[in-house]
């Protein structure tokens, strides 16, 4: 009985919170909407230098964990 009154308060609490923070409708746009500056930004994020350190990190990462199982497996011996 307590596991169901606790799933129960866990639901009502969440789906009530749900509806209380919605969030507000967005303001009307301007009446000159279509003029304005040019493109927002151009596309050129630089994602291999980045793309780079996640692999450089995992094989670094990968190359600890056999190290450590490779000394473990000698220990035990």
């Amino acid at each position: 009985m307590k596991t169901l009154r606790t799933i129960l308060l866990i639901a009502v609490l969440t789906f009530g919170v749900q509806f209380y923070l919605s969030a507000q409708t967005p303001p009307t746009p301007p009446s000159k909407a279509n003029q304005g500056g040019g493109a927002v930004g151009q596309g050129a994020a630089p994602v291999g230098s980045g793309l780079v350190v996640l692999l450089s990190l995992a094989g670094a990462y990968g190359g600890y964990k056999l190290y450590k199982n490779a000394n473990q497996d000698e220990e035990e011996n």
